[in-house]
């Protein structure tokens, strides 16, 4: 493999030929690459003995199916999905530049730092003329076999592979400010190098490979990295013949997008200046503040901010409240026009009735955000070791049909064990003891509390199964915690007797954010408790989520309080706790 520093700066020379030699040379004699030009919108289909782009091209973008096919569709019909027959690569579409809508990295050189650092190198990258083309080629083309009842399964797993390396891309320039377009469909066509970028007819820009310089470098993968890395939600199998196919729960997961999708279409009708009903608009207004910021575009959880991810939001949000197809329909029209989107695609029966389906499926399922319950006992095994890297993917998934941000879940000793869930801005929600990891509503009002966010909602069978992975996946903290928790009583007690105050003037020791007992109750104030564990005991190991944790263990809980003096009002964070529990 070529050194992974140069990329993206590399000098290229490779030809069409050569670059379709390395793409499509080991393809069966039976299967056939597509070409597709715009803009007469032809089709050519190149045979394994006829790798040569037609003549009379020229003056026209000229892209290639990223899937095989396994027929001549003559020329007026590109491929579909569901016609795919094979794929020889992953691939993902990078826009750099200031002329992009979306926030795209502003230059080559910004785009190019964050594709060499991604954890796992393409194995060809692309200049499309206005931005990257990156392939990861395959050892050897994933060919799609028809199961005996006319299903196929591999199609869906490896556009799940497609759609999960695109995702982790995603997230990796995320980090950065920056998104990416979704292009993991098997239909999907890209430039072909060696030709021209009309985009603008003034300027035409050549696509070429520009790394690395010599082709038969190019890496390669075997489709099990894939399989593995980006689709963990897929239970991987293999069928007597050593064939890889998805799980069955997920085909038919598939099949039935597709059915209601087809009777959606069959129900919408869909206008430019379609309105949805005043009183549905109203009633999701008054009552969804998630709704009032996707209609606003201001939803930061959102993986990117294109136009075709606020379709899917607000028809997510309106599948749920139980709103009709027609009425899905209109909110997305109504909205891509007040936000001044792109009109076509919204027009489009297809696109609109797969985002209604997917969502009212969505909104339907038994189980944990978009996967069927039936496959969920397989995402861990049965006394599987988890490795650090096992662990973190589990827990991505699980972050996904929950809804939350999820870093970790903590598990405090083993008796009586309390839980928290560390989220990925690093802030803590402690849940208590097992009855609350067990009752879903206290569950979430944690989560809302605590992380201000909705978790998504659960049917109460699925959700046992959620209390069983937590435990799965909770890092056990055992002796350590222990200590601490001990010698927090140990403190507690020293701090209060320190600050020991007339049980009939709290307000004093309120004033000065000291501790009080009130009605029986211990009030202690987190910042002050810790000030004496570090000055007064001298321990200065301790944080400020330390002592909320530990405060938390004695059965503290946290209250906001006010009080009058002198006609101001005062109020204040505390701790509250049985006096007995801390003597």
């Amino acid at each position: 493999m070529v050194d992974a520093t140069t990329m993206c700066s590399g000098t290229s020379t490779a030809t069409t030929s050569d670059f379709l030699k390395i793409l499509f040379g080991g393809i069966p004699d039976n299967l056939l690459v597509n070409l597709w030009t715009l803009p007469d919108k032809i089709s050519y289909w190149l045979t394994s003995d006829n790798r040569e782009i037609p003549p009379g091209l020229d003056g026209k973008d000229v892209y290639f199916s990223m899937s095989l096919a396994a027929q001549n569709l003559g020329p007026h019909q590109r491929l579909k999905a569901e016609q795919a027959a094979g794929i020889t690569c992953l691939w993902a579409d990078v826009d750099f530049g200031p002329e992009h809508k979306k926030k795209v990295p502003p230059d080559e050189a910004t785009a190019s730092k964050l594709l060499r650092e991604y954890n796992l190198h393409p194995s060809l990258v692309v200049h499309s003329g206005h931005g990257y083309h990156a392939y990861w080629l395959l050892d050897e083309p994933w060919l799609f076999v028809d199961d005996t009842d006319g299903r196929n399964a591999d199609r869906l797993a490896a556009a799940g592979a497609v759609e999960g390396l695109q995702t982790k891309l995603r997230e990796h320039f995320g980090k950065s400010g920056y998104t990416l377009d979704a292009t993991h469909d098997l239909a999907r066509v890209l430039r072909l190098p060696g030709t021209s970028n009309h985009k603008d007819q003034e300027n035409p820009l050549p696509v070429k490979v520009i790394w690395p310089d010599n082709l038969d470098q190019a890496c390669r993968y075997d489709k099990t990295v894939f399989f593995a890395a980006f689709s963990p939600h897929i239970a991987a199998q293999k069928n007597e013949t050593g064939q890889t196919f998805a799980g069955q729960q997920v085909a038919e997961s598939k099949r039935t997008v597709d059915a209601l999708a087809k009777e959606v279409m069959s129900k919408i009708i869909l206008k430019a200046d379609a309105e949805p009903a005043a009183n549905i608009f109203s009633a999701l207004t008054a009552n969804c503040d998630k709704f009032v910021d996707t209609w606003k575009g201001a939803r930061p959880d959102l993986a990117d901010h294109s136009a075709s991810s606020y379709d899917m939001a607000i028809a997510n949000i309106a599948a749920a409240a139980g709103i009709d197809d027609q009425n899905i329909a209109n909110l997305i029209i109504k909205h891509r026009r007040e936000m001044g989107h792109e009109m076509e695609k919204a027009l489009r029966p297809r696109y609109i009735a797969l985002t209604i389906a997917k969502a009212k499926i969505s909104a339907s399922l038994d189980g944990i955000g978009n996967i069927p319950p039936a496959i969920l006992p397989d995402v861990i095994e049965s006394g599987e070791s988890l490795t650090p890297e096992k662990r973190a993917d589990y827990i991505f998934v699980m972050s996904e049909r929950m809804g939350l941000p999820i870093k970790k879940f903590i598990k405090q000793g083993k008796e009586n064990a309390q839980y928290s869930v560390v989220l990925q801005s690093g802030e803590e929600i402690y849940l208590g003891g097992a009855a609350t990891i067990l009752n879903q509503t206290q569950f979430r009002i944690k989560a809302y509390d605590l992380a201000r966010k909705t978790m998504n909602p659960i049917a109460s069978r699925p959700w046992l199964q959620v209390c069983d992975f937590i435990q799965k996946l909770a890092e056990v903290i055992d002796d350590e915690d222990s200590k601490d928790v001990e010698m927090a009583r140990e403190w507690l007690d020293r701090y209060v007797e320190d600050n020991r105050s007339d049980p009939h003037d709290w307000k004093d020791q309120f004033m000065r954010c000291a501790p009080f007992v009130k009605d029986g109750q211990l009030h202690v104030a987190a910042i002050e408790f810790l000030k004496f564990i570090r000055f007064g005991i001298g321990y200065r190991k301790f944080e400020l989520n330390d002592v909320r944790r530990v405060l938390r263990m004695l059965h503290f809980k946290s209250v906001k309080m006010s009080a009058r003096k002198d006609q101001a009002v005062f109020r204040r964070g505390y701790w509250v706790g049985i006096k007995e529990e801390c003597s």
